[in-house]
C-alpha cells in the first residue's frame, strides 16, 4: 500500500522584547487544511521470506488461492461491521450502560418513512438520529465521505442531547432486525444497545419490519478508509 500527501501549512513568526511567538494557520486559506488530502493505492503480491522475493513463479492453482484471499476481504469487511470494530483503533462497540434507559409516554410514533430534521429551519431528510429518550428526530454531524465530499449534517441530534441530557439515540434508515447504527453521548462512543427493539417498538419502529436505506457510520469510514 502506498500512501502520499501534501500539508500546506501557514506560519508567521511575532517576536516581542526578544521573545518569538510561532503562528500556525489551520484550516483557513493559504494554511493546513484539516480535511482529507491523501491517495491511497493498494498492491498484492506474493513474496518469499524472509527476503520478501517478488520474483515468485505462480502456478494457476497459486493464482486462484491468492484471488480467493483477495475476495475474502468483503467477508472480513461484513464481520468488521457485525462486531463494530472501529475502523483506527481496532476496538470493538461495548454495550451501552443505559440498557434500562428512560422513555418518555409522550405517545410519539416514528413513520416508516418521510423522516425530517425536527430543528426549526432544518430541512435535512438524511443522516437522521432517533433520541430514544423523547423520540426526537435530529440530523447528525456532518462528516467526509470521499476526498472533498461530506455528507450533510448540521449537528442538531448533539445540540439536542446538550439541551436535554438524554444520551441515546440510533441512525434512522440503519436499522435491521438484527442491529443498528447507536451512539451514546455521554459515553461518548457508538455502542451496542441490547434492548433496542424495545427501546424502537416504545416509539412504533418494530425492527423485524424495518428496511435499511443508509450507511451506518461505521460504514463510511470503512470506505473513507479504503479510497
Amino acid at each position: 500500500m502506498y500512501v502520499s500527501f501534501t500539508l500546506s501549512v501557514s506560519m508567521n513568526f511575532k517576536c516581542f522584547d526578544g521573545l518569538c511567538l510561532l503562528q500556525l494557520a489551520i484550516g483557513v486559506e493559504g494554511g493546513f487544511s484539516s480535511g482529507p488530502k491523501y491517495e491511497i493505492e493498494s498492491e498484492y503480491a506474493v513474496v518469499l521470506l524472509p527476503d520478501f522475493d517478488t520474483k515468485v513463479p505462480l502456478s494457476r492453482f497459486v493464482f486462484h488461492i491468492c484471488q480467493i484471499i483477495i475476495e475474502n476481504e468483503g467477508v472480513q469487511r461484513q464481520e468488521i461491521i457485525e462486531e463494530g470494530i472501529n475502523v483506527w483503533e481496532g476496538e470493538a462497540r461495548v454495550n451501552t450502560r443505559h440498557l434500562n434507559l428512560e422513555q418518555m409516554d409522550n405517545g410519539k410514533r416514528i413513520p416508516p418513512w418521510g423522516w425530517k430534521c425536527e430543528e426549526e429551519g432544518c430541512d435535512l431528510k438524511e443522516n437522521l438520529w432517533l433520541n430514544l429518550t423523547d423520540g426526537a428526530i435530529m440530523c447528525g454531524r456532518s462528516q467526509f465521505i470521499q476526498e472533498g465530499v461530506m455528507s450533510k449534517g448540521r449537528n442538531h441530534a448533539r445540540l439536542h442531547f446538550d439541551l436535554t441530557g438524554y444520551p441515546l439515540v440510533v441512525k434512522l434508515g440503519t436499522i435491521t432486525k438484527d442491529d443498528a447504527d447507536v451512539f451514546s453521548y455521554d459515553e461518548d462512543e457508538s455502542v451496542r444497545d441490547p434492548n433496542l427493539k424495545k427501546h424502537l417498538i416504545h416509539f412504533g419502529i418494530d425492527m423485524d419490519k424495518t428496511e435499511k436505506t443508509e450507511k451506518s457510520t461505521l460504514e463510511m469510514e470503512l470506505d473513507l478508509n479504503q479510497k
